[in-house]
């Protein structure tokens, strides 16, 4: 079963996916304790992270791209009762502007700055021939 193959090929794998999985939630968890200190909001953690993780369960029922607008509705309504009135917008686009757009910048950067010099992203492919253990190159662009 792949459950097995995983324990044992690829307990390295999972446990650096592991790592970086949780690097990656305590971030986006991490952004509205960073910007709701920077603007000089008492909060409480533990309702923080719990309005987050509503917030994030409602982002997956938006039926547009990137929860576009649902996502900073369901942001707003949640937060609105624990920030002051005159922050509240300016506080969800900020947590929505680093929490979505900041790292989809990012990538259209780092994608054009690999693009530049010379690698070639096959997104087609049926097969990942640069996989972990695979002895073959990325391919390059001739």
């Amino acid at each position: 079963s792949t459950l097995r193959k995983i324990l044992t090929d690829g307990k390295l794998f999972l446990g650096i996916n592991l790592v970086i999985t949780s690097v990656q939630w305590l971030g986006r968890y991490a952004i509205i304790l960073v910007l709701l200190s920077y603007n000089g909001v008492a909060y409480d953690v533990v309702d923080v992270i719990y309005h987050q993780f509503v917030v994030f369960a409602l982002m997956g029922l938006a039926p547009t791209p990137g929860a576009t607008v649902g996502a900073e509705a369901a942001f707003f309504l949640l937060f609105k009762s624990m920030v002051p009135e005159n922050l509240i917008t300016s506080l969800t686009l900020m947590w929505r502007f680093f929490l979505h757009y900041f790292p989809l910048i990012a990538g259209v950067f780092v994608y054009f700055l690999l693009s530049r010099n010379g690698y070639k992203f096959n997104i087609f492919s049926t097969t990942n021939k640069s996989a972990p253990g695979s002895n073959e190159q990325p391919q390059m662009i001739s």
